[in-house]
Parts: structure tokens; C-alpha cells; sequence
């Protein structure tokens, strides 16, 4: 069964949104989705560690957004929503 993950996130100090921006491209590669809400949501990773990769890929970027995005940013996490399960049965993620 597919695993399912929705994340949301808000940055502060991201001048240019370009941490965001680092992250919404590592999160398309994945696979994930930007819904109409501002999360992130995948319901088609094969396995639970395709889902916390994808996690870990996200978290790694806000511990050290100089590694991504440049050593002059001053970019603060706000909040970071993390959802993950294996849902009984496959559901479409929401658009």
C-alpha cells in the first residue's frame, strides 16, 4: 500500500521566497502537490521510506538554508506540519 504525506510550512526572512522556493522544487521532483490550502501532499510514495526521505529533504533545507539558498540568509521557521500515514485505502489527494 501507498504511503501518504502532507506537509505545510511558513518561512520568515525568506527575501525572495527563495528557500521556499528550494524546497517547493525538491518537493515537485518528489512527486508532491501544491494544493489550493498551501500544503504539500503526496498519497503515492511506495514505501515509509520514501515518505521520510521526502520528510528529511524538507527539514534538512530549513536547518541550513545557507546550504541552499546562499550564505547571507536570515530565513526563521514559523511552523512546520508534517502528516504522514498509510491509508487504508487509496485516496486522491485534494487539488
Amino acid at each position: 500500500m501507498a504511503w501518504r504525506v502532507i506537509l505545510r510550512f511558513s518561512l520568515n526572512r525568506d527575501t525572495n521566497s527563495a528557500l521556499r522556493n528550494a524546497i517547493a522544487a525538491e518537493l515537485t521532483d518528489r512527486g508532491f502537490r501544491r494544493t489550493k490550502t498551501g500544503t504539500w501532499e503526496s498519497d503515492d510514495l511506495d514505501t515509509p521510506n520514501l515518505a521520510l526521505r521526502a520528510i528529511r529533504e524538507v527539514t534538512r533545507r530549513i536547518a541550513n538554508p545557507r546550504g541552499f539558498v546562499g550564505n547571507h540568509s536570515r530565513v526563521i521557521l514559523d511552523h512546520l506540519w508534517v502528516y504522514c500515514d498509510q491509508p487504508r485505502r487509496r485516496a486522491r489527494v485534494a487539488e
